[in-house]
């Protein structure tokens, strides 16, 4: 069936009415605060009170322009001006995460988040606000750029750094201080010498929304750099991020939404069905202001190439299937989970349901993959790591392909059922009896002898809603070495229907 095509304002306000829905699931009736730990699960008890997610309500409140949530915007502000850290204070101007953390206020990325619902709150309802709230929330504004002045901006991070930019700029313009605006472009244009490239969806959504807060006092190239990424990066049957995939999570059956979702769901003009799912990422709704910064996508591209951090990487986009391939060695870290050297996206179009399936494909730690493209067929080389242990499990697990579970998806090896399988064994993957794709691995050098399993079970970067949930939502299949020599390469082909 598809998506619905609806206009710009109606979908504006969609947005906010997300955003309204989040905050209101969220709203304790007795402190009248947005409370959420992301640590618990979104229908338990949330004892914390963030303060970000509650600027958030409040810009929404605001955007609803009803004066019975204008007024109350108004009172949760007045009291949330209370708990900036005070002037005595080590972090004097920040804003802690919870009001449970006052006054420590030791994030420095909190009091930036914050920055921009605010500048949107002066600029957009400062006439409405009255003399003493709007006084007090330009001095909240100052004393909190007055904090970043004495940080030195080569200790923030580029999406950081891009945000303060921004917030100079705004801000100076709204109190006419000439001085911020100029530190601000400044610091804007510096980003320019040597901009890296955006490693997720949720990045690419920061600084879209920091050059929404400048989109209107100047120009730069390096907005027009962002927007190129965007597009690029976008695409549009699958309604979802098709760039390099460094620290995208997966959660159930579909790819995670954030900000960018949202933002570029609005450009397109439709949002998929997993954007309306709720979630206290729909309070971000609040900061997407129209008109929509990019045009909409009518025809994905057909390949879009880069290096990131001397590692390639290449997006195929089909009418309603893309690829992202990154290559380069698996590194151990914290974010070895979420670094896929290989991730596939399809959509059913006749599908009422308009699903987002995926495929990942990633090798163990100390695994190096390099790839090859020749019109429909991908072919993946997975140089395996020297390290053998025979006495540890998890390393002779030596390459993994998640694949969702969802009811429609169908996985076959060599057109039969099975769980188990050996090198040269074809898997069959179709959504309602209509293929997609088939892999097959094949060893090209070295010793050794494989085995390959297919069971139910998590892809790593699977964001469970409790560390007690135990419902598998991926097909699992991993190549597991049996004996093998330690140089040894496995090509792992993936064949586009």
């Amino acid at each position: 069936m598809g998506r619905l095509l609806i206009t710009d304002q109606d979908l504006c306000k969609d947005l906010v009415d997300l955003a309204m829905r989040a905050g209101r699931h969220f709203q304790s009736s007795q402190t009248n605060w947005v409370h959420y730990n992301p640590q618990l699960p979104f229908n338990s008890c949330h004892q914390c009170i963030p303060l970000y997610e509650n600027s958030l309500f409040i810009l929404a409140l605001f955007r609803t322009r009803l004066l019975p949530n204008i007024q109350e915007g108004k009172s949760l502000l007045a009291q949330f001006l209370y708990f900036q850290s005070p002037s005595l204070h080590p972090d004097a101007g920040n804003f802690p995460i919870g009001i449970e953390n006052y006054p420590e206020a030791v994030d420095y990325a909190n009091g930036l988040k914050i920055l921009a619902p605010f500048v949107h709150i002066l600029s957009q309802f400062g006439t409405i606000l009255g003399l003493e709230l709007k006084t007090s929330l330009e001095n909240s504004l100052v004393q909190l750029l007055k904090y970043y002045s004495q940080i030195d901006s080569k200790n923030l991070n580029y999406t950081l750094s891009t945000r303060l930019a921004a917030g100079f700029i705004a801000v100076g313009k709204l109190l006419k201080n000439h001085d911020w605006i100029e530190k601000g472009k400044n610091l804007w244009e510096m980003h320019l010498l040597n901009p890296p490239y955006p490693t997720s969806s949720k990045e690419l959504a920061e600084l879209i929304v920091s050059l929404q807060l400048i989109e209107s006092h100047f120009e730069s190239p390096l907005s027009n750099k962002l927007k190129d990424i965007v597009y690029e990066t976008w695409h549009p049957s699958t309604a979802a991020y098709v760039g390099p995939i460094l620290k995208e999570r997966q959660e159930g059956f579909e790819p995670q939404i954030n900000l960018y979702d949202l933002i570029l769901g609005y450009a397109q003009g439709c949002l998929s069905p997993r954007a309306k799912h709720l979630s206290v990422v729909h309070l971000q709704a609040a900061l997407v202001f129209p008109p929509p910064l990019f045009e909409p996508k009518t025809h994905p591209l057909s390949i879009v190439q880069g290096i990131h951090e001397n590692r390639r990487w290449v997006s195929l986009q089909k009418e309603n299937l893309a690829v992202s391939i990154l290559e380069g060695e698996v590194i151990e870290g914290s974010t070895e989970k979420f670094c896929v050297p290989l991730r596939l996206l399809w959509t059913d179009p006749t599908s009422q349901q308009a699903k987002t399936h995926s495929l990942i494909a990633m090798g163990r730690t100390g695994t190096h993959v390099h790839y090859l493209i020749k019109d429909h067929v991908i072919e993946l080389f997975f140089t395996l790591s020297e390290d053998i242990s025979p006495e540890d499990r998890e390393k002779l697990q030596e390459i993994h392909v998640y694949l969702d579970a969802s009811p429609e998806v169908s996985v076959r090896i060599n057109d039969t059922r099975s769980t188990t399988f050996e090198l040269g064994c074809q898997i069959e993957i179709s959504t309602s009896g209509k293929p997609i794709a088939s892999v097959d691995f094949e060893k090209i050098e070295g010793e050794g002898d494989f085995m390959g399993h297919l069971v139910l079970g998590n892809r790593p970067s699977q964001q469970l809603n409790s560390k007690t949930e135990m419902h598998a939502y991926d097909w699992h299949a991993f190549i597991r070495s049996l004996r093998r020599s330690p140089k040894c390469q496995i090509k792992m082909t993936v064949t586009l229907q």
